[in-house]
């Protein structure tokens, strides 16, 4: 990462510092002591936007994963109406919305994603990935 770093802007000193233990590095972050830049490796659990919107961002509850003290009113507001919503429809118009205030806001830097490589043949057809990056084995057919 730290290479990645000093290549893109010219200039700037990067050193890296491993932490054996993540829950250790966590611990500094919510006493608020320096650190530098952390990763905040978090997998979507569940098909829905409000399981990282609210640990990762939510301030009123404090999210279980908002290790940075990200606070904005709005958000959290348009957060519990998408969680009150009565259709998945009408949660997603709120919890779009409230993500919209995360990219405004930008209290986290998205450095890098993960990324899965797949493959088939010929032989099969209707092979899908879902949204949690798994294969949906259930709609896979062979070819005709």
């Amino acid at each position: 990462m730290c290479n990645q770093i000093k290549q893109s802007l010219p200039g700037t000193d990067c050193v890296g510092t491993g932490e054996p233990k993540f829950a250790d590095l966590l611990t500094k972050v919510d006493k608020q002591e320096p650190v530098g830049l952390i990763r905040l490796g978090w997998v979507m659990d569940y098909p829905l936007m409000e399981n990282y919107l609210g640990p990762l961002f939510s301030g009123d509850p404090k999210g279980s994963s908002n290790h940075y003290g990200y606070n904005n009113p709005t958000f959290d507001a348009l957060l519990k109406e998408g969680s009150a919503a009565k259709t998945l429809d009408e949660a997603n118009i709120k919890w779009q919305a409230a993500e919209d205030i995360i990219a405004q806001d930008m209290p986290v830097i998205p450095l890098r994603f993960g990324q899965n490589v797949y493959g088939f043949s010929e032989k099969v057809k209707n092979v899908k990935v879902d949204t949690q990056t798994r294969v949906d084995l259930y709609t896979i057919e062979t070819s005709d």
